[in-house]
């Protein structure tokens, strides 16, 4: 479903992204599809989002990651959200969060924060000319 305004907005793209968590930085890649919808991948999983224009370079943002417990078994989601404003040029943005995790017993913490959000927006190059094979390669 597309949205009116969201298309070209310039957060619209994928980004690579430090996130600031406490002392801790992890990078994750963030896509933000011109339909209102995003995606992070990280090492060690995926969650899926949206996210709407609040400016012509800010946008309001909100991610939601499946938990699953020890077994397997459905454990709830935790949940991200916050804001992010896109540099003049297009090629960086920041921002801040918050995130919100299920609880054992069925609460939650609330929402803890801030999280802390740098993007370096990812640009397609051309290829170059292969210096060798890639290692393990038949080629």
């Amino acid at each position: 479903m597309r949205k009116d305004g969201v298309a070209g907005h310039p957060i619209v793209g994928t980004w690579v992204v430090a996130v600031g968590l406490g002392p801790r930085i992890e990078t994750v890649m963030h896509a933000y599809h011109g339909d209102g919808t995003a995606a992070v991948a990280a090492p060690d999983h995926a969650t899926l989002g949206t996210w709407q224009p609040t400016g012509a370079r800010t946008a309001d943002l909100a991610f939601m990651r499946l938990l699953l417990t020890d077994d397997g078994a459905f454990a709830g989601f935790r949940t991200t959200r916050g804001g992010a404003e896109v540099a003049e040029d297009g090629r960086t943005f920041t921002g801040t969060g918050t995130v919100e995790s299920p609880t054992p017993d069925g609460r939650t913490t609330g929402q803890r924060g801030p999280i802390r959000l740098k993007g370096s927006r990812l640009i397609a190059k051309p290829m170059g000319e292969p210096v060798g094979p890639v290692p393990g390669s038949t080629e």
